[in-house]
């Protein structure tokens, strides 16, 4: 990889935390010189004012418990980030983990399932979406 391509990559995997806004603004901006940012399990996408197709690592501690979600492999924004990594198969609640999300633009419906012990809703309409990686 050329050096300036492995400095967006790295840019890629770090929270630019001028893009963090809302009430858990607070805890998401210790972000500073690390590449992946610690959240709570009911953190949602909305925090973030980036754009569709950037793409963000967040870690979720041990021992979560289960937020709404709305969605099916996308989710809506308003959809907790650990809760969707969970339904995804990517960690648990008992071990949390790192998690890897991509900014989608907004979708026209979203699914609700059962998947990993994890219910998703049904919605309708939503302006902005994710995907866990």
């Amino acid at each position: 990889m050329e050096e300036g391509s492995q400095a967006q990559a790295r840019s890629a995997q770090r929270l630019d935390c001028n893009l963090v806004s809302g009430p858990r603004a607070e805890s998401a901006r210790r972000c500073y010189g690390h590449p992946v940012t610690p959240i709570a399990w009911d953190t949602p996408v909305l925090i973030l004012t980036a754009e569709a197709g950037q793409a963000f690592k967040f870690e979720c501690p041990a021992g979560g418990s289960e937020h709404s979600i709305w969605g099916t492999d996308i989710y809506t924004a308003a959809s907790s980030i650990c809760t969707a990594a969970v339904h995804v198969g990517r960690i648990t609640f008992e071990r949390g983990g790192a998690v890897a999300i991509e900014l989608r633009p907004g979708q026209s419906s979203y699914q609700g399932t059962l998947r990993n012990g994890v219910k998703s809703n049904e919605y309708g309409p939503y302006g902005r979406s994710f995907v866990v990686r």
